[in-house]
């Protein structure tokens, strides 16, 4: 009888790893996305500052994000879109370069920013997690720095491309 059931649990591990999808987040070699580029505005009471993003909007493009890039170009990073607001924790699981990230509530302000460190870690429970303090509603990754460097911070917005605020769902690209 132990047999059996050690047998039987054998197999069921063996099938519920290698039925794990090719593209899963977190399979062994996850693959790295490159989705569309947006315009996108950053603004404090004195200036504006034009950024382009990819935005992850599905649950596979959030959990997959900037995994896997040897490098990010000036002025572009990735929005992470949520339907609704919530406090999140991200991770540098297979992230190979330190990132910024702004959580962003749902009228645009930045509420938190941090800079993010790559996991050396095989086992992504062994990594750091970036929780947010308060719900937000989207988070915009950039190249590690950016945000100190160009003076961007709490109290400042990510608007739309024309640097008006529009609700989330007008923005080009996000509507689904």
């Amino acid at each position: 009888m132990k047999l059996r059931l050690s047998l039987t649990f054998f197999v069921l591990i063996t099938l519920s790893v290698s039925c794990a999808p090719s593209d899963s987040p977190l399979a062994e070699e996850t693959k790295q996305q490159n989705l569309e580029q947006h315009p996108l505005c950053l603004v404090s009471e004195s200036r504006r500052h034009h950024i382009e993003a990819e935005y992850a909007v599905t649950g596979e493009q959030r959990a997959i994000g900037l995994m896997n890039r040897e490098n990010l170009e000036t002025d572009s990073g990735m929005l992470f879109y949520y339907p609704t607001s919530e406090r999140r924790s991200f991770w540098m699981f297979q992230t190979l370069i330190p990132l910024d990230i702004a959580f962003i509530a749902s009228d645009g302000e930045i509420l938190q920013v941090f800079t993010m460190q790559p996991c050396d870690s095989d086992e992504p429970r062994l990594c750091v997690s970036y929780p947010s303090r308060q719900a937000f509603r989207t988070a915009l990754e950039m190249n590690a720095g950016y945000f100190n460097e160009t003076g961007f911070g709490p109290g400042d917005y990510l608007l739309d491309s024309d640097c008006e605020r529009v609700a989330w769902e007008n923005w080009n690209g996000l509507a689904r």
